[in-house]
């Protein structure tokens, strides 16, 4: 989930609150004395970073194609990529197919789960698109106003929580709810576990939403952009962003962690309190096992705007030049 342009900003006009979401952590800075520094490839994606090319610890099954992968999903009928083209593409039995989606808007975020007996699929992207996939298979329409969204997450598959650069909308019992906030949020990702709920966004931008439905909006005096966040619980929480920046939240406030880059973070995965997955620019990606930081060397030099697990805990990135990476076994 990632912003590459300035987007249009659009007023949506279905304004109302979702009562089941809220956070317990706060947005104080608290110092965390747990960091090892790590070094670590920076740049535009166009040079070789300096940490990807000994000893890789991902498998490399990107497409043959140049398009930018925004985001995906791990299920198991194969790993799901959205791309800059408006495509969904699956990788399955080792092979790469296109699922003819073509939207006519790029894909920016997905969120999905797709078993024998089980479809559950929503990708928002710009322009208030939406594609979704259902037993019949896959859909397009403009849903979301005119703002151009970019993250997507669900808790069961059927209430979801999209966010974008026209602030925040919730999808129940089969409609789409714009969320009533102060100003207007230009967000870049949304995390949450269905009584937590945290979206990130430009200048600093963290917001959070209470018992009641009521939105909070803070911004980090760095003003820095944020473009992932997540989590395993309102105790645990990790937002990453642009110039290296790295926060981790155990309940006491956001406290900086230093994993030795200062290159843009565009995507964070945490599964465990002792297993937090980072990628980023020029092939970036690390791991943080609660108190060290750890390099996972990727190979590639190419951006990594997203990354993702199956419920078995596969761990999958994906990014610009059809980048798509599978974290081996025992990392």
């Amino acid at each position: 989930m990632f912003s590459m342009m300035t987007r249009p900003l659009a007023t949506p006009a279905n304004r109302t609150l979702f009562p089941w979401l809220a956070l317990c952590a706060g947005l104080s800075f608290a110092c965390n004395d747990k960091d090892t520094t790590l070094d670590t490839g920076e740049g535009d994606g166009t040079e070789e970073g300096e940490s990807s090319t000994v000893d890789a610890v991902w498998d490399d099954l990107s497409l043959e194609s140049s398009v930018t992968l925004a985001g995906g999903f791990a299920s198991g009928a194969g790993f799901y990529a959205i791309g800059e083209d408006g495509e969904v593409y699956v990788r399955s039995e080792g092979e790469w197919r296109q699922e003819g989606v073509n939207s006519e808007e790029p894909l920016n975020g997905i969120w999905g789960l797709r078993t024998s007996d089980t479809n559950y699929a929503m990708a928002v992207g710009d322009g208030g698109s939406v594609a979704r996939l259902d037993e019949v298979g896959w859909s397009t329409a403009q849903e979301l106003n005119t703002a151009n969204m970019e993250a997507v997450t669900s808790i069961d598959g059927t209430t979801y929580i999209a966010v974008g650069w026209g602030g925040a909308y919730i999808y129940e019992d089969g409609v789409w709810n714009f969320q009533n906030m102060d100003g207007n949020p230009q967000f870049n990702d949304v995390w949450s576990d269905g009584t937590t709920t945290v979206a990130v966004g430009q200048d600093g931008l963290i917001a959070t939403a209470n018992a009641t439905g009521s939105w909070s909006l803070e911004n980090l005096p760095s003003r820095v952009s944020l473009y992932g966040v997540s989590g395993t619980g309102g105790n645990d929480l990790w937002v990453v962003g642009e110039n290296g920046t790295v926060l981790h939240n155990v309940g006491e406030g956001w406290g900086p962690i230093d994993i030795g880059t200062s290159t843009t973070l565009w995507s964070v995965l945490s599964l465990s309190s002792e297993a937090t997955y980072i990628v980023g620019n020029s092939g970036t990606a690390v791991r943080h096992d609660g108190s060290d930081v750890t390099a996972l060397p990727t190979g590639v030099d190419n951006n990594l705007y997203d990354i993702t697990a199956s419920q078995g805990g596969v761990v999958w990135a994906v990014g610009n030049r059809g980048a798509t990476l599978r974290l081996k076994g025992d990392n």
